[in-house]
């Protein structure tokens, strides 16, 4: 397994690194949301509440970002603990190479 910072290929293309999502992050992703989610995307206050319950020693949820090596977050996810079982919340996984402006919203079906 290789270390998520270092090189991917010869051109020096780093893999984005993950790291505990703060609340300066979530603009860039409710950017990511409103696009992932149109119709059912959080607030801007449903982020800051759930990064409320995400710090301190009674913490219930857990969200991280996957962040480029020029500060541009990739992805996201978030987990919520009800008791011991974790369940997931929302996440945007990071895609590979170059970002499109706008990514398939549906994939095509095979024919």
């Amino acid at each position: 397994m290789t270390d998520m910072t270092e090189a991917t290929d010869a051109t020096d293309v780093k893999e984005p690194a993950l790291r505990e999502m703060r609340w300066w992050d979530i603009e860039a992703v409710l950017a990511l949301e409103y696009d992932l989610f149109p119709e059912d995307a959080w607030s801007p206050g449903m982020f800051w509440s759930e990064l409320a319950h995400a710090r301190g020693p009674a913490a219930t949820r857990r969200y991280v970002v996957a962040e480029t090596a020029d500060g541009r977050i990739a992805g996201y996810a978030g987990l919520a603990r009800r008791s011991r079982n974790s369940r997931p919340q929302r996440h945007h996984p990071p895609r590979p190479g170059p970002q499109p402006a706008h990514p398939p919203r549906h994939p095509q079906p095979h024919t």
